[in-house]
């Protein structure tokens, strides 16, 4: 059950940061790029060790990238008419 905390944790602070560099930037399919190390780093400073990490990071990239996907919609606004 830990393990699933700090997944969650993981991806919404990677979540959190490529947001923050993607509104500077526009990063497109770098997202996946950048979003493995991160989690990687997060998961080593939890104390993971690396055949967690091989494992724990590629899966809380997916699930920040999932995330970053479902929760960024273009927003339109539709005017109406009389």
């Amino acid at each position: 059950m830990d393990t699933l905390i700090e997944i969650l944790i993981t991806a919404f602070s990677v979540s959190y940061v490529i947001g923050a560099i993607d509104s500077y930037f526009y990063l497109g399919k770098l997202k996946g790029f950048i979003a493995l190390p991160l989690a990687a780093g997060i998961f080593y400073l939890f104390g993971y060790f690396w055949q967690d990490i091989l494992v724990l990071a590629p899966a809380s990239s997916f699930v920040s990238l999932a995330m970053m996907m479902l929760l960024d919609r273009p927003q339109t606004v539709q005017t109406r008419r009389f």
